[in-house]
């Protein structure tokens, strides 16, 4: 049902061209008392890149008396800046959900799906901030996705930590500066995801100002890509995107 919907967040179809394409797709499914998560992926992907271990640990950081149900749909588009003017769903989104409801959590995409499942578990928990506008609402919420995620990443180690708080603080900032160039008004579609999300983490304290010179942004991933290090402790190849 979902998949055939229409969304203005997914006007590509991603999820309905993964669900056509199941019968020659690799499904993979892991359940625990926490929840149940489907991965559907297509022919140029193993399951083998599926960080199964950092998962379930997210899974446990959410986890209550009702189960999660989620989806994970892994188109492989990647996240990529449009050639010239907006900055669409289709260049950035990857997942949704419904507000406080566990059963159906969707990610339509592979690349960052790690980031989007604890974005999305955010909204199915009920975490919201319902007093803020809808902007700001998924600035907070995607704020506290990034900084989860490099604080499950540093697993405990303060080094670790600040070390991904640098390099995330330095990737969203060359980001943001390339996303300023195609946006017309302020807080034209994704500021939510991007420069709302930077102005939560220097609200709190935690955005660390680059110094010196910085790489053009060349993706609108929001989490810095893994390094190898990374990936191998999470028993993923380099080559996974999901992570």
């Amino acid at each position: 049902r979902e998949c055939n919907e229409t969304s203005p967040f997914d006007p590509y179809h991603t999820r309905r061209v993964m669900m056509d394409a199941f019968d020659t797709a690799t499904v993979c499914t892991k359940e625990c008392a926490y929840g149940k998560i489907t991965v559907i992926l297509d022919q140029t992907m193993t399951e083998a890149e599926i960080p199964w271990e950092l998962w379930g640990r997210i899974l446990r950081i959410y986890g209550s008396s009702t189960p999660f149900r989620i989806y994970v749909l892994a188109h492989p588009s990647k996240r990529e800046f449009p050639a010239s003017g907006a900055i669409g769903p289709e260049n950035i989104n990857g997942g949704y959900t419904y507000p406080c409801k566990k059963k159906m959590v969707m990610i339509y995409r592979a690349e960052d799906a790690t980031r989007v499942l604890i974005h999305e578990l955010q909204h199915a928990s009920c975490l919201d901030h319902h007093d803020h506008t809808i902007d700001q609402q998924e600035a907070e919420t995607e704020a506290w996705a990034e900084l989860i995620y490099i604080a499950l990443l540093s697993e405990g180690s303060p080094t670790r930590f600040r070390a991904l708080q640098v390099t995330q603080s330095r990737w969203m900032c060359a980001q943001n500066k390339r996303v300023l160039t195609h946006l017309q008004k302020p807080m034209d579609f994704p500021w939510r995801y991007t420069l709302g999300k930077q102005a939560v983490w220097e609200r709190w304290g935690i955005f660390v100002s680059p110094s010196g010179s910085m790489r053009r942004a060349t993706s609108l991933r929001l989490t810095l890509p893994p390094s190898a290090v990374i990936a191998r402790r999470w028993g993923v190849p380099t080559t996974s995107t999901l992570l």
